[in-house]
């Protein structure tokens, strides 16, 4: 599975997104949606649109972490 693929999954169903409420904005089937979760990628075009999602990032869809410095 791919990372972003993994992260989809887990910010969908963490959140209780369907694969159809998630697809349907961006117009991708539920099935693509399923796809991902499984062992897909999205295209390239469509991470910076999931990220629209309440809650999930661009950065969170990659699987990295943010780092807070104090100074």
């Amino acid at each position: 599975m791919s990372i972003i693929g993994k992260q989809i999954k887990k910010y969908r169903t963490a959140k209780g997104i369907t694969q159809e409420r998630l697809g349907e904005p961006i117009g991708v089937t539920t099935q693509e949606v399923s796809k991902w979760g499984r062992s897909g990628t999205p295209d390239a075009e469509l991470p910076p649109n999931l990220s629209q999602t309440p809650g999930i990032g661009i950065d969170a869809l990659s699987g990295r972490k943010q780092i807070f410095y104090t100074i």
